[in-house]
């Protein structure tokens, strides 16, 4: 009985810290890694601004064209800050030219091409904001594009742009990630960019041309992640952009609208 006594005092002696002790330290915020890689359809617009300032868009005709666009993200995440990595390209063509009254089908030889590459960072200060699961995030993006662009007139004059892009942005945010089977994600992003674009003219007497310019960018983005198994989880994203950019007293007002499925791999 004595010794049973003995060994109950010590298990209570040694489950009581000692006086002054602080509790161990908690864990750190669980990292999570996850790729998305996923291939879509885009289309592009084109319209040169016909007065300077507000409404850019001021323009009656538009160049129009599509094509086949292909995305991939690398996030690093935690529950309160985000660090992206992306790489975005797309290739567009069956150019059309449209106005208000008609539709008229451009060579085949007209297309465009864009690469762009960007980092994000974003900090989520608000959670679980009036739901479970709903977080809201700020942070800033900033891009390199390049970008290529060519018109073809007839008899066989070729004009071709290409140009590099630098972008620098606010980013406002929201997921909601209640439930492992669906989550969602919403970003809006605005800023400025700044870049050089060289122009190639077929019969020109100055065959090249180039310019240094900038303008404003404007990004919304929604995602959708859904769980189709233990194994395969896929996404659904829809991106639009609106750019203008002045430059060498010309200017222009340009726009992208992507939708990209594919799957998702995070550990």
């Amino acid at each position: 009985m004595r010794t049973q006594s003995l060994a109950l005092i010590f298990a209570l002696a040694g489950s009581i810290p000692a006086f002054g002790q602080t509790p161990p330290p908690a864990p750190p915020a669980a990292s999570s890694r996850i790729w998305r890689a996923g291939f879509g359809y885009e289309t592009l617009w084109i319209r040169d601004v016909s007065r300077y300032g507000r409404p850019v868009d001021a323009s009656p005709i538009l160049w129009e064209a599509a094509g086949p666009a292909l995305d991939v993200q690398y996030d690093r995440l935690t529950p309160r800050s985000l660090h992206r990595f992306q790489f975005n390209a797309s290739w567009t063509g069956d150019a059309d030219l449209r106005s208000p009254l008609r539709t008229i089908p451009l060579s085949a030889d007209e297309k465009a091409a864009q690469l762009t590459g960007g980092y994000e960072y974003r900090r989520y200060p608000f959670r679980d904001l009036g739901a479970d699961g709903l977080d809201v995030g700020v942070g800033l993006a900033t891009g390199a594009v390049f970008r290529t662009l060519t018109h073809v007139y007839d008899p066989a004059i070729e004009v071709r742009d290409r140009g590099t892009d630098f972008t620098l942005g606010v980013v406002a945010a929201g997921r909601f990630r209640r439930w492992q089977a669906f989550q969602a994600e919403i970003a809006w992003a605005n800023g400025l960019a700044v870049g050089k674009t060289t122009t190639s003219h077929s019969i020109a007497v100055e065959e090249t041309v180039s310019g240094w310019g900038g303008g404003w960018i404007t990004d919304l983005t929604i995602r959708g992640d859904v769980r189709l198994s233990a194994a395969v989880t896929a996404f659904v994203s829809f991106f639009t952009t609106g750019r203008v950019r002045t430059q060498s007293h010309a200017a222009s007002a340009s726009g992208r609208n992507q939708l990209i499925a594919g799957v998702v791999y995070g550990r």
